[in-house]
């Protein structure tokens, strides 16, 4: 009688499948947040173990001209903002004359240098 408000008894066990799917994706357990957790610690200690033979030193290297070149694109952001767009102008030739071949090089060389290895 209602078949057609309701269709057949498949289609309405769907429906009610994907209600209580989607009442359960809305609420992380602590079962899932467990599992999540995890999930992130093996992917932490995978990264460890590939990056382990790259050096200190070449991290902290490659941090710092990572925060240089950041800086630099906030203080060309917060100059263009302000209205001063000939200074936000010089810092962008700055960062790209000066700043963006070392940071490609460094950068590069960091990320690349276990796939070389390999």
């Amino acid at each position: 009688m209602f078949s057609w408000l309701f269709g057949n008894a498949k289609s309405v066990e769907k429906a009610v499948d994907a209600v209580i799917s989607t009442g359960d994706a809305l609420f992380f357990t602590e079962e899932e947040k467990s599992v999540a957790s995890q999930k992130i610690l093996d992917w932490k200690i995978e990264y460890a173990r590939v990056t382990q033979g790259q050096s200190i030193s070449r991290r902290i290297i490659a941090a710092g001209v990572t925060a240089m070149w950041m800086l630099t694109g906030v203080v060309a952001l917060v100059a263009a903002a302000w209205g001063l767009d000939d200074y936000a102008e010089y810092v962008m030739k700055f960062l790209v004359d000066v700043v963006m071949q070392p940071f490609s090089i460094i950068v590069g060389f960091y990320f690349l240098a276990h796939l070389v290895k390999k």
